[in-house]
């Protein structure tokens, strides 16, 4: 002990000393004996969640850092212990109202501006993550999270050009590095654009070769299939896009997805048409109106929301899963044990769930009068969400099939969408979907309008007064960044044929 070293100290550095050397059994005995001692030190029931955390045990460790802030509630890293810990126990709101705690500490704290952005972007508020991820680079450029941060919220906005100059600058800023694994991602994330905006694709090629045997082969693949697309080489496309998708198949995965939506029709041919019409949405309304905009996975849905997005009076919600969010909240308010699918429910849990879905879309909305929303599964949801919000809206987005089945098949998904790997499943789903939507229109017509992908890239604004004066919003003729994906099938159509005829 030092001349000036009281015992607690001493103790304190003791057990600092077992936590470096892994050795939390002495280190956890110790502290819970200084913290009998000195309840009122911070730091010890800091080191105490600490020992908790690094053994899995979070609910204790969450309460020993509870403890520590109640005694010193600036400490920032502390603070985001709390909310890293929320998060694992799936306290998703209130992780992020935690980390708006340590911003309110420290508004310049990079880890807390990196978790909060990381943390907006998950709740599909690319907006509020972009504004978190720009806070960080103001003060460091170059910062590798935060750029990638920042170029898939872009990228989530729908933003291409500013989302592919992002990575092109995560590309050019990683070229030294020995893996290249940043510029790879970074590459691969550009390649998957519908067109070239920033970084050539004799940039891009270099970094996929160097990866092709690594794990990320797959995503390679579709990458190469892309940049081959954007060259005019259909021939080594298709090869890149027919192995790709050939490692990703899974019949039985994709056998489930479309017996599943299959279910939704039956269920939903035996509902009946609905009696009256939706009323006119007023300003007053207690709730904000939710406005679903559906179509298969590349269809155009984000192209509308983002036309719609312009007026001051809508909020954007993008693919948030504001259903599965209710369920949730509905299962735990009435104890059930069994999850709910939306589209089964019982008619007596409609009343609670709307109840609960009101309070929800106030707090996406934030304000807002209008809500948008572009979850592609919801269109299995369509009869539960007329039942449970008395002016939703619905609005069918489609396009060429052709044109869509060969985006389809040239994307890989993150997750989900087991269908897209087989042309044939894929004209299969979009068979399926476009009959739901025929039939939801037929037993809610009030409710539903149908657009075209190629009349909306067209900048006819006709139509988009068609579906403002639908939604119920004021016609605003405000220039957006459209780019027409029309004819992208053309020089296909002749391989997606054959290959729906030798398949299966």
């Amino acid at each position: 002990m030092a001349a000036d070293e009281t015992p607690l100290q001493l103790g304190i550095r003791q057990a600092g000393e077992k936590l470096r050397a892994q050795d939390f059994a002495a280190a956890k005995a110790l502290l819970t004996k200084l913290s009998a001692r000195a309840p009122k030190i911070a730091q010890i029931w800091s080191m105490l969640g600490y020992v908790h955390a690094s053994e899995k045990d979070y609910s204790k460790a969450l309460n020993f850092y509870y403890q520590s802030y109640l005694i010193d509630p600036a400490n920032v890293p502390v603070i985001l212990s709390i909310a890293k810990l929320q998060k694992l126990l799936g306290f998703k709101e209130t992780h992020l109202r935690t980390l708006e705690t340590a911003l309110k500490a420290d508004p310049h704290d990079k880890a807390a501006l990196q978790m909060y952005g990381e943390g907006l972007a998950e709740e599909e508020n690319p907006e509020a993550a972009a504004a978190a991820f720009t806070a960080i680079l103001s003060r460091a450029p170059d910062d590798l999270n935060a750029l990638y941060g920042l170029a898939f919220a872009h990228e989530n906005m729908g933003n291409s050009g500013t989302a592919a100059d992002l990575y092109g600058k995560i590309i050019i800023s990683q070229r030294a590095n020995a893996d290249k694994s940043a510029a790879l991602g970074a590459a691969c994330k550009i390649a998957s654009f519908p067109h070239e905006y920033i970084v050539p694709s004799a940039e891009l090629a270099p970094l996929l070769d160097l990866a092709f045997n690594s794990s990320r082969r797959i995503k390679v693949m579709f990458a190469r299939a892309a940049i081959h697309v954007r060259a005019g080489a259909p021939q080594e496309a298709w090869e890149q896009l027919l192995l790709a998708n050939e490692a990703m198949q899974s019949e039985e995965l994709a056998g489930k997805a479309l017996a599943e939506k299959a279910s939704v029709l039956s269920h939903a041919r035996n509902l009946r048409r609905e009696t009256g019409a939706a009323q006119p949405h007023q300003a007053m309304i207690a709730n904000p109106r939710p406005v679903f905009i559906l179509g298969p996975s590349r269809s155009g849905k984000s192209l509308l929301e983002k036309m719609l997005g312009t007026n001051d009076s809508v909020r954007k919600s993008y693919e948030a899963d504001i259903v599965d969010r209710c369920l949730s909240q509905l299962a735990q308010e009435l104890a059930l044990t069994e999850p709910s699918i939306a589209w089964r429910i019982p008619d007596w849990l409609k009343t609670p769930l709307s109840g609960i879905f009101g309070s929800e879309l106030k707090r996406v909305a934030d304000g807002k009068r209008f809500v948008t929303n572009t979850n592609p599964s919801y269109i299995e949801n369509v009869g539960l969400l007329s039942s449970i919000s008395e002016d939703a809206l619905f609005i069918f987005v489609s396009r060429n099939k052709q044109d869509q089945a060969f985006r389809i098949f040239e994307k890989l998904y993150g997750s989900g969408n087991s269908y897209a790997y087989d042309m044939k499943s894929i004209f299969s789903y979009i068979d399926v979907y476009t009959e739901l939507a025929s039939q939801w229109t037929r037993l809610f017509p009030s409710r539903c309008l149908s657009v075209t992908y190629e009349a909306l890239v067209t900048g006819d604004t006709e139509e988009y007064r068609r579906v403002a004066e639908f939604v119920g919003v004021e016609f605003e003729s405000r220039s957006i960044d459209i780019h027409s994906d029309a004819g992208c099938s053309l020089p296909f159509l002749e391989k997606i044929e054959r290959l729906l005829r030798t398949s299966g």
